[in-house]
């Protein structure tokens, strides 16, 4: 394998997104993603994605995506983004310019894989940054309850 083929096949980053409250109307979605590099432990992130939209599932795996591309660019010289979104990987292997301009988080991965050659993104089926992330949300949503356990009143005796 020549060293431009050991370049394209850099780090592999898994990349995965959760949303909190999909079936449950009465309370707002919240969306997290994560990322995390095979074999590199101390490189991995979590986020709450707060924009309007990010609520979907497509759209919340292209967010993760960027989230992985925007934490790793400067750090990694080329990367495989790999997402168990089939549609969302698609969506980003697109070469014609007129994809959805409208999707700001697409553009920008879109940007971003044009101006650095060495960034893909590829479909993965089994993700292990489904641990990362469900591990990551449990531990924000324990230290929410904790925190509002603390801010509750205490009840007052008759």
């Amino acid at each position: 394998m020549s060293n431009e083929q050991n370049e394209l096949h850099g780090d592999r980053i898994f990349v995965d997104a959760k949303i909190l409250g999909r079936d449950d109307r009465t309370k707002p979605k919240r969306t997290f993603v994560a990322y995390v590099v095979k074999d590199r432990a101390d490189l991995q992130g979590f986020t709450e994605i707060i924009e309007t939209g990010a609520d979907e599932t497509d759209e919340a795996e292209l967010h993760a995506i960027a989230f992985a591309i925007r934490s790793l660019i400067q750090v990694l010289p080329g990367f495989i983004v790999m997402s168990d979104n089939q549609s969302a990987v698609d969506v980003t292997n697109r070469v014609a310019d007129e994809t959805n301009r409208a999707k700001t988080v697409l553009a920008e991965i879109l940007e971003q894989k044009r101006a650095h050659r060495l960034i893909q993104v590829e479909w993965y089926e089994k993700n292990p940054a489904h641990r990362v992330l469900n591990a990551h949300v449990l531990e924000l949503q324990k230290r929410e309850q904790a925190l509002q356990a603390i801010s509750k009143p205490a009840s007052r005796l008759p």
